[in-house]
């Protein structure tokens, strides 16, 4: 819990004095700062952080959001540029979709990547006698994107053929989801493994580790040798 402007971290301050600069508002977005009460009692110190770490705008403004909106209850603008509590919250919100949008298109375009780059490996690590038969793509359209209106995508799904028969369906769950950087679901007759990607969001890096069926547990690091072992 943030207790003090002191605990503030360096670059909380910096996206705070980047959106005031920007947009004119910020928002005590994400739990970065102290409480609203504390917050408007030390606006002299408040604008003096703000001013050492590169705010050039005027005094600053408060306006409390009752009830908070998308866990904000508080925004601090540039009084220079917004004069009021309801322009303040229009400026701020009109922002907010935004950066959420960008975020989300950022995280879509790079899940597919992974996907893609993915299917790519596999394909290259299939032993001789199998190879890949394309099926429908999966449709994409989660929770985020709706809330922002990106637009829907399509997952790649595929089978492994062994000598013409089916041994595995690829099949892409989602991106979001808990513990995780994206689900997909390795399907075999013997059960369904689930591998996801241990990442951090936009490392570009890739972590796939795999779970075998009725064992949420332990997992297994996705290679060549991995591969070719649930293939076989």
């Amino acid at each position: 819990m943030i207790r003090s402007l002191d605990d503030v971290a360096q670059d909380a301050w910096q996206e705070a004095v980047s959106r005031l600069n920007g947009v004119g508002v910020f928002g005590n977005e994400g739990r970065k700062f102290p409480e609203p009460s504390l917050l408007q009692s030390r606006a002299s110190d408040l604008i003096r952080i703000l001013r050492g770490h590169g705010y050039a705008g005027g005094d600053i403004g408060f306006a409390e959001l009752d009830p908070p909106r998308e866990g904000v209850s508080l925004l601090v603008f540039d009084s220079n540029r917004i004069t009021d509590d309801t322009s303040a919250e229009v400026h701020w919100y009109d922002d907010y979709r935004k950066r959420w949008k960008d975020r989300v298109t950022a995280r879509v375009a790079d899940w597919l990547g992974r996907l893609e780059n993915l299917k790519r490996d596999m394909a290259d690590w299939l032993p001789e006698g199998f190879h890949i038969r394309d099926r429908p793509p999966v449709p994409m359209h989660e929770e985020l994107m709706r809330k922002f209106h990106v637009a829907r995508a399509n997952m790649p799904s595929f089978d492994i053929l062994r000598e013409g028969t089916p041994v595995m369906r690829f099949q892409p769950k989602g991106l979001w989801t808990i513990g995780a950087n994206g689900r997909i679901d390795l399907v075999r007759r013997e059960g369904t493994f689930i591998l996801v990607d241990q990442s951090e969001n936009l490392s570009g890096n890739p972590q796939w580790e795999y779970y075998a069926p009725g064992n949420a547990r332990a997992t297994t690091k996705l290679n060549k040798d991995t591969f070719i072992q649930l293939l076989v």
